[in-house]
């Protein structure tokens, strides 16, 4: 049997003695998709990197594989369903795989990188492009 009271203390529901109001809180909490995010996530960070006859698997193309299962669960751990989490993290790895072209087969694996925050290293730089094609870093 739920604790009404603690839902209710922690803004996820609204109990007025005669009926319980679900708020999109606990739906969220409850029903999130972190499925989906971490899909996005693995269909955004690069599957393999090296040079052909010579690749490195960073993490397996299906999201709901068992070699996943690590990666996922260390995502799960820090974005759990928060969706601005998420948006963070890709973007920090957009960011990282732009400034990273021609370097990738450096990328850790997906669970490493998961694991170590590396989109935090990358979360304070915008790029910029300028007109002769170069990308410029702004801190």
């Amino acid at each position: 049997k739920p604790n009404l009271k603690k839902l209710e203390e922690r803004g996820l529901i609204k109990n007025t003695g005669t009926e319980v109001f679900i708020r999109q809180e606990f739906i969220d909490l409850v029903d999130g998709n972190f499925g989906q995010m971490f899909a996005e996530l693995c269909a955004t960070y690069p599957m393999k990197v090296g040079s052909p006859g010579n690749y490195r698997i960073l993490h397996a193309a299906d999201p709901s594989a068992k070699a996943n299962e690590k990666a996922r669960t260390r995502y799960r751990k820090f974005v759990g369903t928060d969706l601005n989490k998420h948006k963070k993290v890709i973007q920090g790895l957009n960011v990282m795989l732009t400034h990273s072209q021609g370097k990738l087969k450096f990328l850790q694996a997906l669970e490493v990188w998961i694991n170590a925050h590396g989109w935090e290293k990358w979360e304070s730089i915008e790029e910029v492009n300028d007109n002769d094609g170069r990308v410029n870093r702004v801190f």
